[in-house]
């Protein structure tokens, strides 16, 4: 099985539920590649999503930090924070070597706490 993200809804008609083959859950190179590409996405200005539902730029989130090494800050964390929180807006592409393609939205994916290594 091979994965692709987009960022495009309207191109791709989503999977149904009932029609799905893959797993539920995203595999660990899946979440491993989200969060580089929104980490990347972070550095270069995107915008980081709170859970208060409001978004503010991830350099305004490092100025209200005081400790510029706190995990705050790092790029990788916060994106990590927001695959958690399910704020990362993409369609997960899984092509299967008979042809099948799936799209599933990533906010439908189960995402393995423990893989992401959250700490305080």
């Amino acid at each position: 099985m091979n994965s692709e993200f987009v960022t495009d809804y309207d191109n791709f008609k989503i999977t149904p539920v009932d029609e799905r083959l893959s797993s539920s859950y995203l595999t660990k190179f899946e979440v491993t590649r989200i969060i580089r590409d929104r980490a990347t996405e972070i550095v270069n200005g995107g915008t980081f999503g709170l859970t208060s539902g409001t978004a503010m730029d991830s350099v305004n989130i490092a100025h209200m930090c005081d400790d510029p090494l706190s995990l705050t800050v790092d790029p990788v964390m916060m994106a990590k924070y927001d695959l958690a929180a399910r704020n990362i807006p993409c369609v997960v592409v899984r092509s299967f070597p008979n042809g099948r393609v799936e799209y599933i939205p990533l906010q439908e994916l189960l995402v393995d706490e423990e893989m992401l290594d959250l700490r305080v």
